[in-house]
Formats: C-alpha cells, sequence, structure tokens
C-alpha cells in the first residue's frame, strides 16, 4: 500500500518557486534560503514521490513532462490553502475577484482598466496572478483568467476581447541610431521574437512583401513581459499591437514602425469560473472587461 503521509511541504514549497522562477537561485531569494538548501530539499521531493520534477543543467533547470503535471496538479490545492488562510484571518469574503492574466496584458491593458473599475466600485478587492506558460489549470484557482487562444479552440463561454494585428515598434533610442526607413532595413537590425508567438515575425514580413526571414541575429524572450522591456531598451525591433502595447506606445517609450499589418491567428479571451460568477463583484468585473475591450475590429 502507498504511503499516506503527505510530502514535505518544504519540498513542495521550494518546487513551485523554483517551478514558476525557472531557476534554484531565483527561488532560494524568495524563499530567503541557499541555492543548495533549495537543490535538497527538491530532491529530497522527488526521492519521497519516486518522480524525477527537473532536468537540471549546468546553468538552468526546466520541468520535466512530470514536472508540469505535478505543479498543476498542486494549484488547486495551493489555493484552497489560500483561501482558507484568508478566512481564518479576515472572516468570509464575497467582495473580491482573483483575475490571471500574462504580464504584458497585464502592464499594458487589465491595469489602465483597472483604473476605470476601482473608481467605479472602490470596495471590491481584485487579486492579480501571473499566467504563464506553467500555469495552464490557472482557471481553477482564479475566478477570471485573461489568455491567448488560438481562434476557434476557445472553450465555451469564453469572450473574446480583441485580437493580435501585429507591427513593428522600436524604442526612440534605437529608430535614431539606426535608420529604419523601410521595410527592408529590418533585415540589418536585431529582431526580438516573443515565445508565445514565435511565427509572427515571418507573418509580418509575408505581409509587408518580403522574404527570407532573417534565421541569425534574432532574440527569442518567453516572458512577455520582459518581451516589451527588452523592445523598450534598444535590443531590438519588436512586434505590438494597439492593444498589447499600446500603454508604452502612448507613453513614448516605444514607436510604431510602418503601416504594414498581419492579423495572428490568436485573440485574446476571458474566461471565467462559472461558479464565481455568482458573485456579484466578479460579474461586475467581468462585464466590465468585456465592455473596456468594446467593438475591436479584427
Amino acid at each position: 500500500m502507498a504511503s499516506q503521509r503527505l510530502p514535505s511541504l518544504k519540498g513542495i514549497e521550494a518546487f513551485i518557486s523554483a517551478a514558476r522562477a525557472s531557476s534554484f537561485r531565483d527561488a532560494a531569494e524568495q524563499l530567503h534560503l541557499t541555492t543548495s538548501a533549495i537543490s535538497r530539499r527538491i530532491q529530497s521531493l522527488e526521492e519521497q514521490i519516486g518522480v524525477v520534477l527537473f532536468e537540471r543543467n549546468t546553468r538552468s533547470v526546466r520541468l520535466t513532462a512530470a514536472g508540469q503535471d505535478y505543479l498543476q496538479l498542486l494549484m488547486p490545492g495551493l489555493e484552497a490553502i489560500h483561501n482558507a488562510t484568508r478566512t481564518i484571518q479576515h472572516g468570509p469574503q464575497e467582495n473580491y475577484v482573483r483575475v490571471a492574466c500574462s504580464s504584458m496584458i497585464t502592464s499594458q491593458w487589465l491595469n489602465p482598466t483597472l483604473a476605470g473599475f476601482r473608481e467605479r466600485w472602490p470596495d471590491v478587492s481584485i487579486e492579480v496572478y501571473a499566467l504563464d506558460p506553467l500555469q495552464l489549470s490557472a482557471m481553477t484557482v482564479t475566478d477570471l483568467a485573461i489568455a491567448t487562444i488560438n481562434d476557434g479552440q476557445a472553450s465555451a463561454g469564453a469572450v473574446r476581447l480583441f485580437g493580435m494585428t501585429y507591427f513593428p515598434i522600436c524604442s526612440a533610442e534605437l529608430q535614431d541610431a539606426v535608420p529604419i526607413r523601410a521595410p527592408a532595413d529590418l533585415y540589418g537590425v536585431p529582431l526580438i521574437e516573443s515565445g508565445a508567438a514565435r511565427d509572427a515575425w515571418p507573418m509580418w514580413f509575408r505581409a509587408a512583401g518580403l522574404t527570407g526571414f532573417p534565421s541569425k541575429g534574432t532574440i527569442m524572450i518567453e516572458d512577455t513581459g520582459a518581451y516589451i522591456e527588452a523592445v523598450i531598451q534598444g535590443l531590438g525591433v519588436g512586434l505590438g499591437s494597439e492593444e498589447l502595447t499600446g500603454e508604452s506606445l502612448r507613453r513614448g517609450s516605444i514607436r510604431r514602425l510602418f503601416d504594414v499589418t498581419c492579423r495572428y491567428p490568436r485573440g485574446v479571451y476571458l474566461r471565467r469560473s462559472e461558479k464565481a460568477m455568482a458573485r456579484p463583484s466578479v460579474r461586475a468585473l467581468h462585464d466590465w472587461l468585456v465592455q473596456a475591450a468594446g467593438p475591436v475590429v479584427h
């Protein structure tokens, strides 16, 4: 008979922190431990459950397939712990909403949208969680989730907020330093690719009538928030849209290049927990976000 003992909670804490950060060192900083302590806790957890959770390389770690599954399966339990702690500290609360969203959509669209919502419903508490490829089960632990999904593959009840129509963007400093006057000039500058849309650049090149997308000198950044920061810092030319990078465009920290656009076959969708929609605060924020997206031309 399998052991009924719970796995080490310290090991699980180390595992989740390392999985989210993709780094033992960053997990150690978050938990105020040494890197070796994180490694020992995870190794002990692996031995206890009999599963290898990480592929360990010299300078990096990444989840195994089993590790990804384990992280997803743990998320509902973690949320139960958070809810139990919240309830015992403050009592049952109905006037809160938990939203999962990628860092780029949060900074560029969700945060400005929440400002208006807060003016209308100042007593609603809002918790925003990072939605990344390691948190595919976000709907099990949040009330609302904003995610990019292939058009035609969204689950029932998901609302399409807006499409993704891309155009080149860069920092003012880069445009001033490197002459970029025509689409063909992009052959001579570094291009930044997003891990969430790796085929977007070739699509844009075809839309611009260009062939031979550069296979060298590109920079791929998986994290969506770090992606826009790389463009702002002048590391290269990226792809943006009015919805996904509009806030940076309005602030002037990045500039749009050319009128050529390409429509990407993915949209930004709002998914909801039907159980949570019974709470007025969740329904209010859901409807506010849908209205804020407005009638977008796709």
